[in-house]
């Protein structure tokens, strides 16, 4: 099998999720999405608007955001109001945050209660739940991904790429993938910096990446030097 750099974009969420990006930089972004087809370009909440505007011309790539981010922590009425919003404000893609510091202290059927209630208010739209895996045991890893299924998500999304110095593995997605199987998707994010990565994740069973604005480019750049594809 051979992927492009067409079929690379595809998979890529590209991102300007940092607090301190503005809107120069969101409208590079947009302008990169747009040009090169990624399939999804994602914005701190406050932003989507604007986003909206910038790639409203544009069917082949969506507006995306997160809820809860990137602490997850704040209380479940404040993540269903700003999922609510969100979608209001014309998000197409949401990414949620589970409740991190719950699940690490073993509070499964809190952290459950708060994530079903925060995809319960996404109005069917597939929801991506983001579960910091480099903060997880193995064991915690499980834990979270069969509380992300039974709260209907879509996805289990590794991480918010806010943990410095900490990337999303292979062996991280080897435990989701064991875990979920065939049963949800996974996006991985957090630390995905090269084509090299890409590729072996997309083996594993990877069909989305988090990827923000400038790696995204550099993957992109990567990608170009193989016009006759990749073999994976």
């Amino acid at each position: 099998m051979k992927l492009f750099t067409k079929d690379i974009a595809r998979m890529i969420d590209i991102s300007c999720v940092r607090s301190y990006m503005n809107w120069d930089d969101i409208l590079k972004m947009a302008e990169a999405a747009s040009k090169y087809k990624f399939i999804c370009a994602h914005v701190l909440p406050s932003n989507v608007p604007f986003a909206r505007e910038l790639l409203d011309s544009d069917p082949d790539v969506m507006v995306g955001c997160p809820v809860g981010f990137p602490g997850g922590g704040v209380t479940t009425a404040t993540k269903v109001f700003e999922m609510r919003e969100c979608i209001d404000m014309g998000a197409d893609e949401i990414d949620a945050v589970m409740n991190i510091g719950w699940i690490r202290s073993g509070r499964y059927k809190e952290a459950e209660d708060d994530i079903k209630k925060v995809i319960g208010a996404a109005e069917g739209r597939p929801i991506k739940t983001i579960i910091e895996v480099m903060t997880l045991t193995d064991g915690q890893i499980a834990e979270a991904c069969r509380i992300a299924e039974n709260a209907g998500a879509a996805y289990i999304k590794t991480g918010t790429g806010w943990i410095a110095g900490k990337p999303t593995t292979l062996r991280h997605i080897e435990v989701i993938k064991n875990q979920i199987g065939d049963r949800l998707k996974i996006k991985a994010s957090g630390g995905i910096r090269g084509l090299d990565t890409v590729l072996a994740m997309f083996k594993m069973g990877v069909t989305r990446f988090g990827v923000g604005y400038a790696d995204a480019m550099d993957i992109i750049a990567e990608c170009e030097k193989h016009p006759d594809g990749m073999d994976v």
